[in-house]
């Protein structure tokens, strides 16, 4: 059956406007239509569990309760050294320098390790292009930092940037948002 509460529209024609012709068990004819409307609201969708909020359901997440990337099954960027950035801004800060003076020691102690660099914003930083453009510097402002500090360039591998494509958190509150601003630096044995 129908649900009435459910009808937005009866609509009934007469034989001028006939849609079926039959006969019924007596041999009378008949002839007659009737429209129904009827609103039934689509399934819901179904659940998918996300405990991290990282866009890749629990089922198929490694690391379900880690902020993780689809190429990583799931799983963060466990190799990278984070040099965090202001929100908004693409120069170093007095907590960037602890990580970058470390690496640069790393790489004084052993000449054949390589890096990779990557810049990264956060969508709240602004629209997408002035997102690349603040990843980009950063990245850039990294690889500086270890030229002046005689890193050779061909120790450089690449230095790439993210835009706001890959945040290591949700962005929930100002910390977490804070995180997002930043350059990563992988260390290549």
């Amino acid at each position: 059956g129908v649900n009435e509460e459910r009808l937005l529209l009866i609509k009934g024609m007469g034989a001028k406007k006939s849609g079926n012709s039959d006969v019924d068990k007596n041999g009378h004819s008949q002839i007659c239509r009737a429209e129904l409307i009827v609103n039934y609201p689509p399934p819901p969708p179904p659940i998918i569990y996300d405990r991290d909020e990282d866009g890749i359901a629990d089922t198929t997440d490694a690391c379900p309760d880690e902020f993780g990337y689809a190429e990583n099954k799931g799983c963060p960027d466990k190799d990278a050294i984070i040099i965090p950035f202001e929100n908004s801004g693409a120069w170093l800060i007095p907590k960037s320098y602890s990580s970058l003076n470390s690496v640069v020691k790393i790489l004084l102690d052993h000449p054949s390790y390589k890096l990779r660099i990557e810049g990264h914003a956060y969508k709240t930083e602004g629209i997408n292009s002035l997102c690349k453009s603040l990843a980009t510097d950063r990245a850039f402002m990294v690889k500086q930092y270890f030229l002046s500090r005689n890193i050779v360039p061909t120790r450089i591998i690449s230095v790439e940037s993210f835009s706001n494509r890959r945040p290591i958190n949700t962005g929930k509150n100002p910390e977490q948002t804070l995180l997002n601003a930043r350059a990563q630096v992988f260390l290549i044995k």
